[in-house]
């Protein structure tokens, strides 16, 4: 067992500092968690339901084998600031229009890959690949490369809040400690520096030890070490 030989005085002021943070920083990561973890949900959602839009108008395109009618409803993502990057592919796997914006994040796939939403947060965007389906058939697979700044730019805002946050109440905590060992330590100091007196032989024995509440230990004790000397 840990065994600070601290004062009265510290174990109150640290003991109330470290739990008011403590509980703030276990409560204010749990909500960030979960934020985030909804944020990645709704950045899913939108990615999934922009490539079933864009899918189902590249459908005449595919069956019609129009590349140019593709590659204009592509360039439609330019309005969307978050697209990063679409390649269409035809049912043989090959690519028959693509899409870049100035930030496109590399390089495009050459083949479709697996229908499957991947995070690759260390390149900044989430991609995915949806099949293109008509009449129940599918005629393509479109690639959707969708950026994560918007995500980072969250998570920067919630760790300085984060942050902030922490400060705040420590030095709130700080400040309530202070008072609760003011009102705890001060009569304790007292009743000893009055016992000390006593035990050195030069005590007054008449003396009167303030009394500051009937409720605390402190004052409990500070009237009954009066009330001995009053007797003695």
């Amino acid at each position: 067992m840990l065994n600070l030989n601290w004062t009265l005085k510290w174990k109150v002021l640290t003991g109330v500092t470290l739990t008011s943070a403590l509980s703030v920083v276990v409560s204010t990561a749990i909500f960030v968690a979960l934020e985030l973890n909804r944020l990645d949900r709704t950045i899913n959602t939108q990615a999934l339901t922009t490539a079933r839009l864009i899918g189902a108008n590249t459908t005449g395109a595919l069956a019609f084998m129009d590349n140019n009618s593709a590659s204009d409803t592509l360039a439609s993502l330019e309005l969307n600031e978050g697209i990063m990057a679409a390649v269409l592919f035809d049912d043989s796997g090959t690519a028959v229009a693509n899409f870049t914006a100035q930030n496109s994040g590399g390089t495009l796939p050459q083949r479709p890959g697996a229908r499957e939403i991947t995070h690759r947060s260390e390149l900044g965007y989430v991609e995915l690949n949806e099949p293109v389906v008509m009449d129940g058939d599918t005629i393509g697979t479109l690639y959707l490369r969708v950026s994560l700044a918007e995500r980072e730019q969250t998570v920067n805002t919630y760790f300085m809040s984060f942050f902030l946050i922490v400060a705040g109440v420590t030095v709130m905590a700080l400040a309530i400690s202070l008072l609760i060992q003011r009102s705890i330590v001060r009569p304790v100091v007292e009743v000893v520096n009055a016992l000390r007196d006593v035990a050195e032989g030069d005590g007054n024995l008449t003396q009167r030890i303030q009394v500051y509440s009937k409720d605390e230990a402190a004052g409990q004790l500070s009237s009954t070490i009066t009330h001995t000397a009053e007797r003695a």
